[in-house]
Order: structure tokens, then C-alpha cells, then sequence
């Protein structure tokens, strides 16, 4: 923890952040990488599932994620895959990764 100018508490170096937010970016990155049961995502993120749950179907609502029914995964949305180019249809595209790192 950093003292800032005029601040008499001690200030965590992750104090601007929110919560939420950072959990459901956790959830998107991992998705990313591969589709995942509720219960794997859970755990690989450590998060108790109810909470993962919650943060899925919002981030679903809103088109960051969407669930299959057939399979019971979790995948990348089609906001996501519009948001950002690196995303395919499966979630994370490294061919297109490595184009852009290797560029």
C-alpha cells in the first residue's frame, strides 16, 4: 500500500478497481481461451458457482456470453467477437494473436 499526498489511509493498489467488473473480465478471458461448464469456470476463476452464475447470465443479457444448451458450456458472446477482432466464433483466435504480436 501507497500513501498518496493528502491521505491519511493507506491506499491498496487495486483500490480503484470494482469488483464486478474485474470478476466478469476474469469469466470473458477465460472463456476466451476455451467454452467451460459452469462449474469448471468456477473453480478455474475461484469463484463459488452461484457467483459465476450471476456474472454469466449478465454478461450473457448484455451479448458477452452465451450458453449452450446441447453441450452445457459457456462461450464468448457475439458482442465480444464484434468488440474485438482477436475473438472467432469459439472465443480467442490465436492464429490472429500471433499475426498481430509477430507484426
Amino acid at each position: 500500500m501507497q500513501l498518496h499526498e493528502n491521505q491519511t489511509k493507506p491506499r491498496r493498489a487495486d483500490g480503484d478497481l470494482v469488483q464486478s467488473l474485474t470478476r466478469a473480465l476474469t469469466l470473458l478471458e477465460l472463456l476466451a481461451e476455451s467454452p467451460c461448464r459452469l462449474t469448471e469456470l468456477a473453480r478455474r476463476a475461484a469463484l463459488p458457482a452461484s457467483t459465476t452464475h450471476r456474472l454469466l447470465t449478465t454478461l450473457e443479457h448484455k451479448g458477452f456470453a452465451r450458453f449452450d444448451r446441447d453441450t452445457s458450456h459457456w462461450l464468448t458472446g457475439g458482442f465480444t467477437i464484434r468488440a474485438h477482432p482477436r475473438f472467432d466464433d469459439h472465443g480467442w483466435n490465436p492464429a490472429h494473436f500471433q499475426t498481430v504480436t509477430q507484426a
